[in-house]
């Protein structure tokens, strides 16, 4: 997984970003009893996570620039967690675009931006 602009580094912490969401959404999925709301919250949680690492090298590089690191070392796994899937959500998969309808300002982003919330 290569996006231009994007260095290896950041690449390689994406990817520990991706799989730490993984393990936490299925930590917490083990906490649910009812297997119907539990297949739904895997079903859906594994939906997120199959674009994530390329959906979070595109923001990273086209659209929020992001705090990879403090992403990664962030112990409170919710602020993780909203943004994996606010990226998801806002990519626009036909066009690979940020769409006006679907505005989402990543908490991770850089402070300086408009939205930025961390």
């Amino acid at each position: 997984m290569a996006i231009a602009g994007v260095s290896k580094s950041d690449t390689t912490l994406i990817l520990k970003i991706v799989e730490k969401y993984r393990k936490r959404m299925e930590e917490i999925a083990e906490t649910i009893d009812d297997s119907e709301q539990k297949e739904e919250f895997e079903k859906n949680y594994k939906a997120y996570s199959k674009n994530s690492g390329i959906n979070l090298l595109i923001c990273h590089s086209k659209y929020y620039p992001l705090r990879l690191k403090e992403m990664f070392e962030n112990k409170d796994l919710s602020h993780l967690i909203h943004d994996i899937v606010g990226i998801n959500i806002a990519l626009d998969k036909d066009k690979i675009d940020w769409s006006g309808d679907k505005l989402f300002v990543p908490r991770y982003t850089d402070t300086k931006r408009k939205g930025a919330w961390l």
